[in-house]
């Protein structure tokens, strides 16, 4: 059979394979990506499909037969990441990754105009010029003679703006140099006065990207898309080991950011009504391993102790030659990288928070796929990071999803019928069926079990608990959280005890971190606590206090929501560079605080597991969410 014959048939489509091709491949090509926490390597089960008929694709390998039982073999279950395409197929997915919902219309979400000082400029040189007597026509280089012509005979020109020079041989018409005070970076065809700036925020789960006018500090546009890296794994630990364990992959998961970044410039300047020849500087912003692996590096170093990323210098480097659709000279400016976990997005998110100059200390928590907490205090700034995981973006749950629409969104114990009332994310309605439970709700839902008294603090359901039952499809304990009827897939959506033992992880990371960085920073309290980030922007924060993920709310000061801080901090380094001089002073005065080198940290963890004695019924938690207090999304220093 030909090559163009095979046909994978998934949902009433037909997606063309080729024979040997990898089946998750072939899926993704036509746009159906399914999750893919352990990056593609075989260990998570997440990618589960239904194949039919069983032959016509590879037999299954060793990772397989390690996570699915053989009776789900013999009915036809593979693993995408591993079976390959012998013949055409009908493949059914147990879970389709939904891309975008909250965590990329969150990073999209950003406007207002900033403070400009760079000084970077654009100098239009007309046909006219060249015409005019004068002594740059008796000028020994073409560098110089512009140089005269823009009366700036002692401008240098960079690599890339020679190259243009000599593209163009001898200048007679319009050209636009771009330059600061001494240095010529691009030398562009006609008149070309707009001169803008993008700043990117490369998040593990999602990509965001803001275009801005050089001159009057004005978001333009923003935008956003998923990371397509996350086809190598949901979180960092999982790139990185994919990447230590086959180091032929680091080109290619490098492109696939650089890729989906010029997508989102090609979306921008469209919107904007532009061309990417008019974005002079570029100012990127990631955790480490997501800087690292858009440098094209090796992030081996940071998942092997001590830990310690390949520079933790800011760096200033050529977007073309970094694979960016940019012009010839446009620079790409990264903020440093602290340690082997803090990045420049958390220098970004300091940035941001210090430019509203708060009275008191500042406690601030990225809260998405990784979390990162700074803690400002009179200039100072400590960091530490939180190994949460994906969990509260929806992996390695049962019945997880991100927070796109049909998402359960939020939870609350309905009295009036003796279960769990829910809201959904907005969009896609679904009949109003819910599709999944995403990483604000699961954390409501636990809250109402625990309160419930339906599970003890150990995180142990309590069998016999109202809800409580052993799930048909795991034969494992489990709450059910709504019943068939309310759900899409006509399957009651349960939460089972491996899902709450992930939260507990999660949580006990997070609390930790918050405790050590209060407790070394001589802070036992602070003014104003910052929630930023994909997933923190969005949860219900009493519930995360009942679960004891934050401290006492004493401790706490002012909890405020800030959507997109690091966002907001990239398109400041961008529009002035003295915010860039002081993201340099952060990243080598910021104290580090490793929690795994902590000597009680272990037990302090294990501790923190616990959730805290079963709540009164008055801490509302159980009651409506549209009475349930958020916090302000405002920012700091602003009245609400």
């Amino acid at each position: 059979m030909n090559d163009c014959e095979i046909m994978v048939r998934v949902g009433g489509r037909e997606v063309p394979a080729a024979a040997g091709e990898l089946l998750g491949d072939a899926l993704l090509r036509a746009k159906i990506q399914l999750p893919t926490d352990c990056g593609g390597m075989g260990l998570c089960g997440q990618c589960q499909v239904k194949l039919r008929p069983i032959a016509a694709a590879s037999p299954p390998s060793e990772a397989e037969r390690a996570v699915l039982s053989a009776d789900q073999l013999a009915s036809g279950y593979r693993l995408a990441c591993q079976a390959t395409v012998l013949d055409s197929l009908e493949a059914e997915p147990l879970r389709v990754d939904k891309d975008g919902g909250q965590a990329q219309a969150f990073k999209s979400r950003l406007e207002g105009k900033f403070a400009v000082s760079h000084g970077l400029r654009r100098i239009i040189l007309t046909g006219d010029d060249w015409k005019a007597a004068g002594t740059a026509w008796r000028a020994s280089s073409l560098i110089s003679q512009v140089g005269a012509r823009a009366g700036e005979a002692g401008l240098d020109f960079s690599a890339s703006a020679i190259h243009q020079l000599a593209e163009m041989g001898s200048p007679r018409g319009d050209i636009t140099l771009v330059a600061d005070s001494t240095e010529v970076f691009s030398v562009l065809p006609g008149k070309r006065s707009q001169s803008l700036g993008l700043a990117v925020d490369l998040g593990t789960t999602t990509i965001g990207a803001y275009l801005c006018d050089m001159v009057s500090g004005q978001i333009l546009v923003s935008d956003s898309t998923v990371n397509p890296q996350r086809r190598f794994g949901e979180d960092v630990i999982s790139r990185i080991s994919v990447a230590s364990a086959k180091p032929s992959l680091v080109p290619e998961i490098k492109q696939l950011a650089v890729s989906a970044i010029n997508h989102l410039i090609n979306s921008v300047c469209a919107q904007a009504q532009c061309s990417a020849d008019d974005i002079d500087e570029v100012c990127l912003v990631g955790n480490p391993t997501m800087q690292t692996l858009f440098l094209g590096l090796n992030p081996r170093s940071l998942g092997l102790a001590p830990y310690l990323p390949v520079t933790n210098e800011s760096l200033t480097i050529d977007g073309r030659s970094l694979g960016l659709k940019v012009n010839g000279g446009t620079r790409v400016h990264i903020l440093p990288m602290v340690s082997g976990f803090i990045g420049g997005d958390a220098i970004a998110m300091a940035l941001r928070i210090e430019q509203d100059k708060p009275d008191g200390p500042v406690l601030a928590l990225d809260l998405g796929t990784n979390g990162e907490l700074v803690l400002l205090n009179d200039g100072q700034a400590w960091a530490a990071s939180a190994a949460t995981g994906p969990a509260f973006e929806g992996a390695n749950i049962e019945r997880g999803m991100r927070a796109a629409p049909g998402a359960v969104d939020r939870m609350w114990w309905d009295q009036a019928s003796s279960g769990f009332g829910y809201l959904l994310s907005p969009g896609l309605e679904h009949n109003g069926k819910a599709l999944g439970l995403c990483g604000s709700g699961l954390i409501d839902a636990v809250a109402v079990l625990l309160e419930q008294g339906a599970m003890d603090p150990s995180g142990r359901l309590v069998t016999g608990a109202p809800g409580v039952v052993s799930a048909p499809d795991t034969k494992t304990c489990a709450a059910q959280l709504l019943p068939p009827e309310a759900c899409a897939d006509g399957k009651p959506l349960y939460l089972t005890q491996q899902d709450i033992r992930q939260v507990q992880l999660a949580k006990a990371a997070l609390r930790v971190g918050q405790d050590y960085l209060m407790e070394l920073s001589g802070c036992s309290r602070v003014a104003h606590t910052v929630i930023t980030g994909a997933f923190g922007v969005g949860f219900h924060w009493p519930s995360a206090m009942a679960l004891g993920m934050l401290p006492d709310e004493k401790r706490l000061g002012v909890i405020e929501a800030l959507p997109n801080a690091a966002g907001a901090g990239a398109v400041m380094a961008l529009l002035d560079a003295g915010k860039r001089r002081r993201a340099r002073e952060l990243g080598r005065g910021m104290r580090v605080i490793e929690l795994n080198r902590q000597a009680d940290f272990n037990d302090r963890f294990i501790q923190a597991l616990n959730f805290p004695p079963r709540p009164g019924s008055n801490n509302g938690v159980a009651g409506n969410p549209k009475a349930g207090p958020r916090p302000r999304s405002v920012g700091l220093g602003h009245q609400s």
